[in-house]
């Protein structure tokens, strides 16, 4: 379990309170670590999954509104820039996500920093819950 300071810090990074923390301990859950810890929890994959989606259709609508005239193969090449798994790695670095996420042995090498599938993935299995009520 992570100490309740660690997730009020969290929080505060984000800008945003959890009403159930249990999905934000979810999604801080890579698939290495809930593949270690049985009992520990569910893997983040299904609430990434969503936030895929999510942040897809937030991009498209910003896109589609603010690039009014643009046609569609200009709007999904736009859509594809700023959801790519690089931009989404970066949000995640910007928020302090490396520090929180809980991995497997096999994620943690010798100081090595993460993967940036990993950290886009930790920031889509956020995505939904932060940005569901904040919307």
């Amino acid at each position: 379990m992570i100490e309740p300071a660690i997730l009020s810090a969290i929080e505060t990074s984000l800008g945003y309170v959890f009403r159930d923390i249990s999905h934000l301990i979810e999604a801080l859950t890579h698939s290495t670590f809930a593949n270690e810890h049985p009992g520990s929890g569910p893997a983040n994959e299904r609430m990434e999954f969503l936030g895929d989606a999510v942040l897809d259709l937030l991009a498209a609508h910003l896109l589609f509104t603010e690039f009014g005239s643009a046609h569609e193969g200009e709007l999904t090449r736009r859509r594809a820039r700023v959801v790519c798994t690089d931009t989404l790695a970066q949000i995640a670095d910007q928020l302090g996500l490396p520090r929180y996420l809980r991995l497997g042995q096999g994620q943690v090498k010798d100081g090595a920093p993460l993967s940036r599938r990993t950290l886009a993935g930790a920031y889509e299995a956020l995505a939904p819950r932060s940005i569901s009520t904040a919307a």
